[in-house]
């Protein structure tokens, strides 16, 4: 009598995510109704109250801790007040800024009038965009808890190679887009615990682009794991609109 084949069962979800989990060897797959990595559950006020209520609908939210921030704008509209105002915040709630300059102009009267304390912010001159990543990752992997990271800007940052190079803008085209989202890129990989999270982006050319200037154009298939909560990454950007 010949033997019937049994028909294999179906695979529950929470089977499917233990599969999907063994096989990456990381927990990447995760039930959203609970604790996950697209979860905010702590916010830096950003000093205007309209704005905070807007960020998250139904409270007052502001920069969302474990994720990637960028205040883009044109020059001169405050984006360092802002920035100033989310430090002061942030220490406030007992977080350590790391405060990152490209021109060495941030003032710190200006700082303490925003509410900073000075004396426990860290203050780092940004040699090179090269330099302010590897920063972000060694305090990142020194354990340090609850840091905020505030890059002003990455505009105004060179590369290493602009550093060393000529004055021909052709010899290091495109060298600034194409760190920053190498950077994106091992932030965003959930292959250690102490990533915070970027979001995956891409630099768009605009036609009224100066060579430093970038738009961003998000990409909804990143995949995002903040694996320690309470790191915050706040960069600056100037804006790339026509100004008529």
């Amino acid at each position: 009598m010949a033997k019937s084949k049994s028909k294999a069962g179906k695979i529950s979800i929470d089977g499917l995510r233990t599969l999907i989990n063994k096989t990456s060897g990381l927990e990447v797959a995760h039930n959203l109704n609970k604790a996950n990595p697209t979860e905010v559950k702590e916010w830096i006020p950003t000093g205007s109250r309209w704005l905070d209520s807007i960020i998250c609908r139904g409270q007052l939210a502001g920069v969302p801790v474990g994720k990637f921030t960028e205040i883009a704008g044109l020059e001169s509209t405050g984006k360092s007040f802002m920035a100033a105002q989310i430090a002061g915040n942030a220490q406030k709630m007992g977080m350590t800024v790391i405060y990152m300059d490209s021109e060495s102009a941030i003032d710190p009267g200006f700082l303490e009038r925003a509410g900073c304390d000075i004396s426990e912010l860290i203050y780092v001159q940004a040699q090179s965009v090269e330099h302010v990543l590897e920063t972000i990752e060694n305090v990142l992997k020194s354990g340090a808890e609850r840091t905020l990271f505030i890059w002003d800007s990455l505009a105004m940052t060179p590369t290493i190679t602009d550093v060393e190079g000529d004055f021909n803008p052709q010899s290091t085209m495109a060298m600034k887009a194409r760190i920053p989202i190498k950077g994106d890129v091992q932030a965003d990989y959930p292959h250690c615990e102490y990533q915070v999270c970027l979001p995956g982006s891409q630099p768009v050319e605009n036609e009224h682009s100066t060579g430093t200037e970038r738009t961003y154009r998000r990409n909804d298939n990143s995949v995002h794991h903040p694996r320690r909560k309470g790191y915050a990454l706040c960069i600056l950007s100037t804006g790339v609109a026509h100004r008529p």
